[in-house]
């Protein structure tokens, strides 16, 4: 994986404005062929649109990332994602030095088959943020969790992070503790899960890329504008301006 190293400037793009108060994510990269469709209409890298019912998808030769209006972030590096839902009390327009909500917020993403990892700040007590599968329900405690289903298995892995998953048609929650992965799959039409501890190798790479989709909503701000709409532009990191960068963040 390449490394780069940059002086970033605290701003890197242009101001997006964009009429919702609900919901909104901004397209920070688009490679390869990437694309993301909201209302029924491609969305751009550097645009900023309502996020319910968008799809995001890319394939081995590319990825997508994107960052949410409620500190949280998304890179998908194969397959669909869909954003079923992002209810949001109020668009934070206010940086807090721990990348922490000031509103609660409810999104669930949809994946059926594909790769991405989700990375989020730390979250309202009635904030909720899950990932829906056709095996079940995932939600991340803490601030990541990586995603991978060919549609007949699913792994899920959290660097450093802890796992809670709900079978489908089920309230029962189980807890995945840290250091341990879930893998899901079908035997003889009945669906399993199991935990297995992950390699050390395992924890390296995802910490890699639990940095790098953390990064994505870590420099990108939300703010409103002169004439009091949403808008969004790419910071450097509050809390240096050098650094080794991987190009993918």
């Amino acid at each position: 994986m390449k490394k780069l190293f940059a002086i970033l400037p605290v701003f890197l793009a242009l101001p997006i404005s964009a009429e919702a108060e609900n919901g909104l994510m901004f397209v920070r990269t688009l490679r390869g062929n990437a694309e993301i469709s909201a209302q029924s209409a491609k969305i751009k890298q550097g645009e900023l649109a309502v996020a319910k019912d968008a799809k995001i998808s890319a394939s081995s030769e590319g990825f997508a990332s994107v960052a949410f209006s409620n500190y949280s972030s998304c890179m998908v590096l194969s397959g669909k994602v869909s954003i079923e839902k992002f209810e949001q009390e109020k668009v934070q327009t206010a940086s807090l030095p721990l990348y922490s909500e000031m509103e609660s917020s409810n999104i669930v993403f949809a994946i059926d088959e594909g790769e991405a990892v989700f990375a989020r700040g730390e979250f309202r007590p009635a904030s909720s943020f899950k990932i829906k599968t056709k095996f079940g329900t995932i939600e991340p405690v803490g601030n990541n969790i990586k995603i991978k289903t060919d549609g007949s298995t699913l792994t899920v892995r959290a660097y450093d992070a802890a796992i809670r998953y709900s079978k489908p048609d089920s309230n029962d929650r189980e807890y995945i503790p840290i250091g341990y992965e879930l893998v899901c799959f079908f035997e003889n039409g009945e669906l399993k899960a199991e935990k297995k501890q992950s390699s050390i190798s395992q924890k390296a790479s995802l910490k890699s890329e639990a940095g790098s989709a953390s990064d994505v909503f870590k420099t990108t701000e939300f703010y409103r504008g002169e004439d009091g709409k949403i808008c969004v532009r790419r910071i450097a990191f509050k809390e240096f301006f050098i650094r080794t960068r991987d190009p993918i963040r």
